[in-house]
């Protein structure tokens, strides 16, 4: 993965250079008006623990799509953002569809009947989908920034293993967002989080380029559910890389690497207003 990373890196930064009319306040989610959209893909193995035996093990596909949109109400804080005084009073909202491919492919403790701990269930992969919701309010001084809200994960009826789930969901962002930031926070920072919420680090750059680069480090849920005897909790690490081309818009790629062996990737693209 570390190389793979590192391909992603080479080619973004050589298309950023081949590109025209960069726009240098390729700024934070919250900078000013925006709406924005996602697609990303997933593919590996999940391990589901419990306090009795060894974990089941699931062999997963999925494909999500989200958006996210972030209001002002004051025209001028657009114009004040450029000036890197961007403050003042937000409302953000997201959606995130997902639908998920799952095969049991070892069981310790949720074994079908007929079938002894260990061994491997045959069987085709059963889809399952999810909706997930995040909603919240903030405001952005100079060189600080609060948002404090909430989000909800809806599975479909009959899923394998995600249940009903409500958290919190608030970030607390430090830095100058048009040249970069450092921020801590409960809940989720994209669509493919809205159904896996956790703590997490993150950080954002603008280099030379005028490419942002954004990372994150946290532990999230494997999956959306409280109901297991053991807390679902996994590392979750990424990168993303965002470039402006023209006034308004934003285009950009990322990847995710999860507990286990799954990996995600991901395409964005920002209207500015």
């Amino acid at each position: 993965m570390p190389r793979l990373l590192a391909l992603l890196a080479r080619i973004s930064l050589a298309t950023v250079l081949l590109a025209q009319n960069p726009r240098a306040s390729c700024a934070a989610e919250t900078t000013q008006t925006q709406g924005s959209a996602t697609l990303y893909g997933g593919a590996g193995g999940v391990s589901i623990a419990n306090n009795e035996t060894g974990p089941d093990q699931y062999d997963v596909r999925r494909v999500g799509a989200g958006v996210y949109a972030v209001v002002r109400f004051d025209h001028e804080l657009e114009h004040a953002a450029r000036n890197d005084r961007d403050r003042g009073f937000f409302l953000a909202a997201g959606l995130t569809v997902e639908s998920d491919w799952i095969r049991q492919t070892q069981c310790f403790f949720d074994c079908p009947l007929g079938f002894n701990r260990g061994e491997v269930p045959p069987g085709a992969f059963k889809r399952e989908s999810e909706l997930g919701v995040r909603l919240g309010a903030g405001y952005s001084f100079e060189i600080f920034e609060f948002r404090l809200g909430g989000l909800a994960a809806v599975p479909n009826r009959d899923a394998a293993f995600a249940r009903p789930l409500l958290l919190p969901d608030v970030l607390l962002r430090v830095g100058r967002r048009p040249s970069g930031w450092f921020e801590l926070g409960l809940g989720a920072y994209d669509p493919s989080t809205t159904l896996r919420p956790g703590v997490y680090l993150g950080g954002s750059l603008l280099s030379p380029q005028q490419v942002r680069i954004t990372g994150h480090l946290g532990l999230h849920l494997v999956y959306s559910s409280w109901e297991s005897t053991v807390l679902p909790f996994g590392g979750i690490a990424d990168l993303a890389f965002e470039h402006a081309f023209g006034e308004t818009w934003l285009a950009g790629f990322g990847g995710k690497v999860m507990s286990g062996d799954l990996v995600e990737g991901n395409l964005h693209l920002t209207r500015l207003f």
